[in-house]
């Protein structure tokens, strides 16, 4: 492989990201690690807090690659469960904008929506090797107090949207009932 002139992270971030095995003490430890836990889970995991890859092997398992020890844990079809959830819940924040009639608020959920799809496909394709290790945290999984407040907060704008939407059309639907009894009278 060539050398890439960048800086030395970035080039071990790289070289980890092609080939983990290569050197599994070093910069492709927690990728292949990542792999390990995620074979180890199976179709149905090996249960709720009997993860091989935590107890050591897997630096840091609660922040970037919590949703490798996840699958490990409850297997490919308690992932499934989890992902489902949570792309269910971006389907609702997309829904709430796409509804909503003021262009502001519209906006704003369809970007939080966004966002909380971006983060998910980026620590997936991260733990999966898909793309470089990035940092990106899983949503609502991983350890991180930023991480954790700024989606508290985005979920939290994303509901005041969708209750300022609500009422505004229950006022609408009374003015046009009061306009009609007016004009019946």
């Amino acid at each position: 492989m060539a050398k890439i002139p960048v800086f030395g992270y970035v080039a071990k971030r790289f070289s980890a990201f092609f080939n983990p095995f290569k050197d599994l003490s070093g910069s492709g430890h927690q990728l292949a690690n990542s792999y390990y836990a995620m074979s180890n889970g199976g179709w149905f995991g090996l249960g709720l807090g009997n993860s091989i890859e935590k107890r050591g092997y897997l630096p840091e398992a609660h922040t970037d690659f919590v949703f490798s020890i996840v699958i490990e844990e409850f297997g490919f079809f308690g992932a499934s469960l989890i992902l489902a959830l949570l792309f269910f819940l971006i389907l609702r924040i997309i829904l709430v904008g796409i509804r909503a009639k003021n262009p502001f608020n519209s906006m704003m959920a369809l970007g939080i929506g966004g966002m909380i799809l971006m983060q998910t496909f980026i620590n997936i394709g991260g733990i999966s090797g898909l793309i470089p290790s990035t940092g990106v945290t899983f949503p609502f999984l991983s350890q991180g107090g930023n991480s954790l407040l700024v989606l508290s907060v985005a979920i939290a704008l994303v509901l005041n949207i969708d209750a300022n939407e609500r009422r505004d059309a229950l006022y609408e639907q009374m003015e046009a009932e009061a306009q009609d009894q007016s004009e019946e009278a």
